[in-house]
């Protein structure tokens, strides 16, 4: 998998990670790739739910860049 994985493909397991986890499923998160980085995009309530989604992605993207652009809640 990896860098060679096609980027769509990477991108629906990134996402169904995502809506697996017990503390972020309650979201509705979204993952692409673009430039050959993981992408992240949507709105959770903490810090730490944002990291544990940036976690997620590179621990699937395996090498791949990181953009976390999911919002915190204010």
């Amino acid at each position: 998998m990896g860098a060679e994985e096609d980027p769509e493909q990477l991108a629906k397991r990134v996402e169904a990670a995502l809506a697996e986890n017990e503390n972020l499923g309650k979201y509705h998160l979204d993952a692409s790739v673009r430039d050959e980085a993981i992408v992240l995009q949507g709105e959770v309530a903490t810090g730490a739910e944002k990291e544990l989604a940036g976690f997620i992605a590179q621990r699937l993207g395996e090498g791949r860049a990181l953009k976390n652009e999911i919002r915190v809640k204010r």
